[in-house]
């Protein structure tokens, strides 16, 4: 039996997505945040009906950066023992955002997937309005921001702390250093899903692919779902994607 390596240079693309394309409506306030320090959310991800690994987002204790007290998200990747025969995935991600949750201030990721290592640093100038991608070191020309603008996974966390309505089609600026994107999402409706953790009714929503690049662009009729929580809470409890490579599904196991 021949199985076809899955192509997890893209892993973390497809979790990222319901990260970079996410909604732009009324924000709460800085007290009703729906996550704090010490929230760690567990997720076992499926490539097609294949158990490839796990993704846990945390939120660490504040930091401060530059003079500004941040929030510290952190995200690990890791695939399991069986899949790091065919390809081996180790990511940790760090992000750095306002304590209001403006806009984001630094991004860390430690990339190493298969023989893809990278080093990534995000830094931004919010009196120049500029971020500047790093790579090991090496830097690329500044890229302009706009007011409001987030890295790829604080933007994880300023999705809940929007609201959804049924129906509706929002859109948030979200860099990765090298280009901005004036992500887009369709709120579709509340829907009753089976999880790990019982029954739950959540939001489904849909973002819009056009813009990311990769595995999705190659893709002509790519599709992600994710479901979140219409609890305060609003965490994610599911999300799927299929796309040229395969399909992918993450569900949520363990909140701690």
């Amino acid at each position: 039996m021949v199985i076809r390596q899955p192509k997890f240079y893209q892993f973390t693309l497809l979790i990222f997505s319901c990260c970079v394309l996410v909604a732009h409506s009324k924000v709460e306030t800085k007290a009703n945040l729906p996550f704090r320090p010490g929230e760690k959310l567990i997720y076992k991800i499926k490539w097609g009906y294949i158990p490839a690994g796990d993704v846990i987002f945390e939120v660490k204790s504040m930091k401060e950066i530059d003079s500004t007290m941040c929030y510290h998200f952190s995200m690990t990747v890791t695939t399991n023992a069986f899949v790091n025969k065919f390809y081996k995935v180790e990511d940790q991600i760090d992000a750095f955002a306002d304590e209001e949750m403006h806009q984001s201030i630094l991004y860390k990721k430690k990339q190493r997937e298969g023989t893809h290592v990278r080093d990534v640093v995000l830094k931004f100038d919010w009196d120049k309005k500029e971020v500047q991608y790093f790579n090991f070191g090496k830097s690329k020309s500044p890229v302009t921001l706009v007011d409001g603008t987030f890295d790829p996974l604080s933007i994880f966390y300023k999705l809940r702390c929007h609201e959804f309505t049924s129906g509706k089609e929002y859109s948030i600026p979200v860099t990765d250093g090298k280009k901005n994107i004036d992500g887009k999402i369709k709120v579709v409706e509340k829907q009753f899903i089976k999880t790990k953790l019982g029954k739950m009714r959540c939001w489904l929503i849909e973002p819009e692919l056009k813009q990311l690049r990769g595995v999705f662009k190659k893709s002509k009729r790519a599709k992600f779902k994710v479901w979140f929580s219409t609890d305060s809470r609003v965490i994610p409890m599911k999300f799927s994607s299929k796309v040229v490579v395969g399909s992918f599904t993450g569900e949520l196991v363990a909140i701690e």
